[in-house]
């Protein structure tokens, strides 16, 4: 069963893998297309959701009955169309935007429950003492008899729904829904929440010679990462098994100092690893038909991504402990205007040609704040005035402004319905690039 809309690329493309995220319950996967290409760019391919530029995260926030089709594009003369952004490949994503028919809804929903299979096959306490008093090895004996790895544990619990309605009349169409999801790892504490709502309009005037597309989508979404994978099992498997699963005195858990590197794993999960996402997306397509194989768009697209991390690192895990907030927002807005012409003669030849002219920006700012010598674990990452501002890069901000403009043309033939000629030329133009050389040429 697809829960997540990365799934839908997961082994049914050539050339196309799709990982999974080292964070049990992330939500986030990586997906090569044309496989890593760069050292110090990205490898991610540019993804395409209704003619909007996005990204990884915002597709896999969409829950998958609502994607209609993927288009991949691996090759040079597929991707030329989008210049040097899709060197990496191209992921064009169509959501379904339109209801058939009269007035209907749907629901679809599953709940699930995972376990742990097993563990590893590690000495319990009694054997543990047994071996070290055998070899006369001096060990911290505090008389408990604790399995790690199965304290870290849980059974797990995941649940989607989705709900759309919509219909259709001779000239409009619509479409709305709703989805949740939750995944609640078998790991404690780890998990992630996601709330989807979408409405999309289509009205067709004028006989229909004219379409007015209208689409709005938002997503918000949580977060709880494991913050050392490797440290958090290495740890589990490895730490003293006479140390009690419970709090001490002072509320956190006791660590042996004489293990380097290893540290209470329930200690490591009172590290909060938190992300609260936002996205949101509007647009309006306007396309007119003017007759003798031309038609003529007007695009525009609006969209707004927030995000929070906030980290928490208790005093018995890292000396003084640490609180970390930061917050990133993204501003985009898209416009284009594309002239299409088509024509078929003799039931043997095909022409397209396209025009297209862009116009697209975005602003991004961002801050963060670091404090460490916490007086106090009670307030987690909500009371960052419980301690001391690091002085070395403990507080920063940024504004990123983007610019960007396009100019593209297109022609295919088709002969024979067999054979087909494309060809493409694309200019950009830049506003991070050098004075004198803002254009590039494809």
């Amino acid at each position: 069963h697809l829960t997540d809309a990365l799934d839908i690329l997961s082994g049914q493309t050539a050339g196309v893998t799709v990982g999974s995220n080292t964070n049990p319950g992330a939500m986030l996967s990586s997906v090569r297309v044309r496989g890593n290409h760069s050292l110090t760019g990205g490898n991610e391919p540019l993804v395409i959701i209704d003619g909007m530029s996005s990204d990884l995260r915002t597709l896999a926030t969409i829950f998958p009955g609502d994607i209609e089709s993927f288009t991949i594009l691996k090759d040079a003369a597929q991707t030329a169309q989008y210049g040097a952004r899709g060197a990496a490949g191209v992921l064009e994503v169509r959501t379904r935007q339109r209801g058939e028919g009269k007035f209907n809804i749907s629901y679809e929903g599953n709940v699930g429950f995972a376990h742990p299979d097993k563990t590893l096959r590690m000495l319990t306490a009694d054997e543990y003492r047994s071996v070290t008093s055998e070899s006369h090895l001096p060990i911290s004996d505090n008389g408990a008899s604790t399995d790690w790895q199965r304290a870290i544990l849980r059974s797990g619990f995941v649940q989607n729904h989705h709900l759309s309605l919509g219909g259709s009349t001779e000239n409009a169409s619509y479409r709305g829904s709703l989805s949740y999801s939750q995944n609640n790892s078998i790991v404690r504490e780890m998990g992630t929440k996601n709330m989807t709502a979408k409405v999309d309009i289509t009205q067709h005037v004028l006989n229909k010679r004219l379409t007015f597309d209208l689409g709005l989508f938002g997503a918000i979404g949580h977060n709880q990462y494991l913050n050392d994978v490797q440290k958090t099992f290495y740890s589990a498997a490895a730490f003293n098994p006479t140390f009690p699963a419970t709090r001490n005195a002072s509320g956190g858990y006791d660590g042996y100092a004489d293990a380097s590197q290893i540290n209470n794993p329930l200690a490591l999960l009172d590290i909060q690893k938190h992300n609260e996402a936002m996205h949101f997306n509007t647009h309006l397509r306007v396309k007119g038909d003017i007759g003798y194989g031309l038609t003529a768009s007007v695009y525009g697209s609006y969209s707004y991504d927030a995000e929070d991390e906030s980290q928490f690192y208790p005093t018995y895990v890292a000396s003084t402990g640490q609180v970390y907030r930061g917050a990133g927002k993204t501003n985009q807005w898209l416009v284009n205007a594309v002239l299409h012409y088509e024509h078929d003669w003799e039931k043997k030849h095909h022409i397209e040609a396209d025009v297209l002219g862009e116009l697209q920006g975005g602003t991004m700012p961002g801050f963060h704040t670091t404090v460490n010598r916490l007086a106090s674990n009670a307030y987690g990452y909500n009371n960052i005035g419980v301690g001391a501002l690091r002085l070395w890069e403990g507080t920063g901000s940024s504004h990123e402004q983007q610019r960007m403009a396009s100019v593209l043309g297109r022609v295919s033939y088709t002969a024979l319905g067999r054979y087909t000629f494309t060809v493409s030329a694309r200019g950009d133009a830049s506003s991070v690039a050098a004075k004198g050389r803002k254009w590039g040429f494809f």
